[in-house]
């Protein structure tokens, strides 16, 4: 069987977007980074994200009725990086507005989608949350936060026509 350590080298070096998954559960607000996430599906819109069971915020996410996904630009490695920690208040210093539905949605990002939770899967030391797609919107021009070889980078086809 591969070691942990074997397989976190082997999936880093599979690039992938940076986002900040936020919630607000009673009456606080949480988030952390992901780069765990997936659309799902079309019909109905879906999309998953991973938290670790061992997550501070793993009991909000569980429990929260709806959530965000904002989707990172290139130039945000800093707040990637003060989600990513431990920090008690991740909202602290942070420019962010809270939507009708009262989630946190981070300002100066590329977008974001708004999440009904659909469903949960365990998965190992981990759990699998599947969002039904409310509402969102994204900047089309500009490069996305990028995480590839445990480094932060941008997409650099981000101006590229599409085919």
């Amino acid at each position: 069987m591969i070691k942990a350590q074997e397989f976190k080298d082997i999936v880093s070096r599979f690039p992938t977007g940076v986002t900040i998954i936020t919630c607000s559960f009673k009456g606080k607000l949480y988030g952390f980074t992901a780069n765990s996430f997936a659309s799902v599906s079309l019909d109905p819109p879906l999309i998953l994200f991973c938290i670790a069971k061992s997550s501070g915020s793993y009991e909000a996410f569980m429990n929260a009725e709806h959530f965000a996904v904002n989707f990172l630009a290139s130039n945000q490695e800093d707040i990637a990086k003060h989600f990513a920690s431990r920090a008690v208040d991740k909202f602290a210093d942070i420019d962010f507005t809270i939507n009708p539905s009262g989630l946190p949605l981070l300002n100066e990002s590329l977008g974001y989608i708004e999440n009904s939770k659909y469903d949960i899967h365990d998965a190992g030391d981990h759990s699998i949350i599947l969002g039904k797609v409310i509402a969102g919107e994204i900047d089309k021009v500009a490069p996305a936060l990028t995480y590839h070889d445990r480094k932060f980078g941008s997409n650099p086809n981000a101006h590229q026509k599409n085919f």
